[in-house]
């Protein structure tokens, strides 16, 4: 063994047991004289000091004078572009969106980018490849436009090779909540594809995923989709997934669970002629029937009420009422919906099933009924509560046309507050008009001119960016309040949304210049 490696032994137990029973001084004589010559000039007496101080002039002793290893390995070059650089103009307005984090903007930027068929400038790949890490729409739009300068980087990072598997790799081996995000993306763009993973991976998911997964689906329905969802229903070991898709069932009436439902309350609601001989205004009513006890057990809903205002077969009543499709009152009571929501309105006796008629409506997604309801609530004399609540179940739902009628003539104004009215203009995902996006616009600064804004709202506000109309933009000066107190602070918020619009507007313009 070279002196080398005795004294490096040495240290190494002294490292272990300590100085006060492994003396250094000894190793002192073994080392060369230059390293000698050097401890001379220390004059410390304290031993772990000394211990030390060998320890540090021994490594750089040994290391001097040595070559640095040789690397056998090449670096293979990037293959060649097919395809031209962004123009300059869309290359600075990138650097402007990654500068201000404004992702979703660079998200749009690289479709554009995929459009026109082109790829991205190589300086910007390490930023976007690390962004992408834990965002999967981010990659695949990135795949399009990273050419093969960017394929070529990916292999050189560990973080950044998802973006070189396939789909059905990135399935395999993502972790949870890339799987969620990587199966919410195939929903939108591949929906044949996303089912089929899942299909073929059921019965490997965790519970918690599966509840996951099918709540995602169930954004999408389908009459192709009753035949396993009935599977999951009948079979599932989770209460929760297996609920969720007998809800999913009783919202497509070609399954035989919507028909038997159908079925069991078709003679829930009825007509009954009113006045001597009939000649009155026919009303409504509801019929408990002791043999909707069966369909109620089979739902697995509740059979005793717990609450005063209902008894047991008419609380049944109600939970019925509020999953069966309202089409199918129209059909039964031979009646518009305009005419059934006004008795369940105006009628003492109806009244407390209302809210399993907003329940059914909002259960169904039914547009119509959603429209109805909101008309003739805005048009009618009902108490703020009632309309409050009626209001944010059904919003969601609503027309662009209806709501621009509420939004003019003032109906939300008061009886939102400010986060209601976030939460519900951020659900509205048709494609805003210039119309209803200046009284959206107007509105905001109604609720804000009374009570001003709190600092949680702000951000939300500023995500409403990406649907207002870009042609809001010439209509600024429509949303500037007088010269008060508030001013200052509303024309710096919607000073950060219109910049926000301005980057949107000029993402395809861009790329022509």
């Amino acid at each position: 063994m070279s002196y080398r490696m005795e004294v490096i032994n040495d240290l190494l137990k002294a490292l272990l047991l300590g100085t006060e029973k492994v003396d250094v001084k000894p190793l002192l004589d073994r080392l060369p004289s230059t390293i000698q010559a050097k401890i001379a000039q220390l004059s410390s007496e304290d031993t772990e000091t000394q211990f030390l101080q060998l320890s540090s002039l021994l490594l750089p002793y040994e290391q001097a004078g040595k070559e640095f290893p040789k690397i056998d390995t090449v670096l293979a070059i990037s293959q060649e572009e097919s395809l031209m650089y962004t123009a300059n103009a869309a290359t600075q307005l990138l650097a402007t969106l990654l500068r201000e984090n404004q992702t979703a903007l660079v998200l749009e930027w690289l479709e554009v980018c995929a459009e026109k068929s082109h790829i991205i400038s190589p300086e910007f790949l390490p930023q976007l490849l690390t962004l992408s890490q834990d965002n999967i729409p981010l990659q695949y739009s990135i795949r399009k436009v990273m050419g093969e300068r960017g394929k070529w980087l990916a292999e050189m990072n560990e973080d950044w090779h998802l973006l070189l598997k396939s789909t059905e790799e990135l399935w395999e081996t993502g972790r949870a909540s890339q799987r969620r995000q990587l199966f919410q993306y195939l929903m939108q763009q591949d929906q044949p594809l996303a089912k089929k993973l899942l299909l073929e991976s059921w019965g490997e998911e965790s519970a918690t995923d599966r509840l996951e997964f099918l709540s995602i689906w169930a954004d999408y329905p389908d009459a192709q989709d009753i035949s396993f969802l009935d599977t999951i229903r009948q079979q599932d070991k989770s209460k929760k997934v297996s609920a969720l898709a007998k809800e999913l069932l009783l919202r497509q009436p070609e399954s035989m669970l919507a028909q038997r439902l159908s079925q069991a309350g078709a003679t829930l609601l009825t007509l009954k002629e009113s006045g001597v001989f009939g000649l009155g205004a026919a009303k409504i009513e509801v019929h408990p029937d002791p043999t909707h006890l069966q369909i109620i057990e089979e739902l697995d809903l509740e059979k005793e009420s717990l609450h005063k205002t209902f008894s047991d077969q008419e609380y049944q009543a109600f939970q019925l009422l509020a999953i069966i499709l309202p089409q199918q009152w129209e059909a039964t009571l031979k009646l518009a919906p305009e005419k059934i929501i006004k008795q369940f309105l105006t009628n003492k006796v109806l009244h407390k099933y209302r809210p399993a008629l907003v329940k059914a409506i909002v259960f169904h997604g039914n547009q119509e009924w959603a429209n109805s309801w909101l008309k003739y609530c805005s048009a009618s004399d009902i108490t703020q509560q009632q309309w409050q609540e009626d209001a944010l179940a059904l919003l969601p739902l609503a027309s662009q046309d209806t709501l621009l009628q509420l939004f003019d003539g003032k109906v939300l104004k008061g009886l939102l507050t400010y986060n209601h009215l976030l939460d519900s203009l951020e659900t509205f995902n048709f494609p805003w008009s210039l119309k209803f996006s200046k009284a959206v616009m107007h509105l905001l600064y109604q609720v804000y001119a009374e009570r001003g804004v709190y600092y949680n709202e702000v951000d939300r506000m500023l995500r409403l960016a990406h649907r207002l109309h870009s042609e809001i933009l010439a209509h600024q000066q429509e949303f500037t309040p007088p010269a008060n107190e508030k001013r200052e602070t509303w024309r710096a918020m919607t000073g950060d949304l219109f910049r926000i619009i301005t980057l949107r507007t000029k993402i395809k313009t861009s790329f022509d210049e």
